[in-house]
């Protein structure tokens, strides 16, 4: 990779940089990926960008004159601040570890819980995938010790 590059991605390695470029790191890694796929003739990610732009062809109109909000504020706010906080979440929620049970964290705390649908305990949702994401909470607290010793420790008291 070009130094540039390396540079980039390697503010994009830490929390701040996640949070102020992961939105365009990521899309740009998004865009590029998906096209390469509809390129090579998938069709069912063709079929999604096709669903995509028609909801983009009703809500931005919406947005922008039924609302009043410019279309550059729209995509700094919601846009940009949302994928910014998706990428709190991703960025914290994975290790590298050579057991796979020690790789998913567990939140514990977080004020962004309900935004997350409390998938700030990423371990126990994967661990059990069919319980609904508002019963998480009560199962993390009924068995603490016994999920933070499943996933080798791997906590956090809270995103920040």
């Amino acid at each position: 990779l070009p130094p540039t590059m390396k540079l980039l991605l390697k503010i994009n390695n830490t929390m701040v940089g996640r949070f102020i470029l992961g939105p365009l790191v990521s899309s740009i890694g998004f865009f590029i990926d998906d096209a390469k796929q509809i390129l090579a003739g998938d069709k069912v990610i063709r079929k999604a960008w096709l669903l995509h732009a028609i909801g983009l062809a009703v809500v931005v109109p919406i947005v922008t004159f039924g609302f009043g909000i410019p279309l550059w504020l729209y995509i700094l706010v919601p846009v940009w601040f949302g994928q910014s906080l998706i990428s709190i979440r991703t960025y914290a929620e994975h290790q590298w570890s050579e057991h796979p049970e020690g790789r998913t964290v567990i939140v514990e705390r977080s004020p962004l819980s309900f935004l997350f649908l409390n998938n700030n305990l990423h371990f126990i949702h994967h661990k059990s995938p069919t319980i609904a994401w508002y019963r998480l909470p009560k199962l993390f607290r009924g068995r603490r010790e016994e999920w933070l010793r499943m996933n080798n420790g791997y906590a956090y008291p809270n995103y920040f």
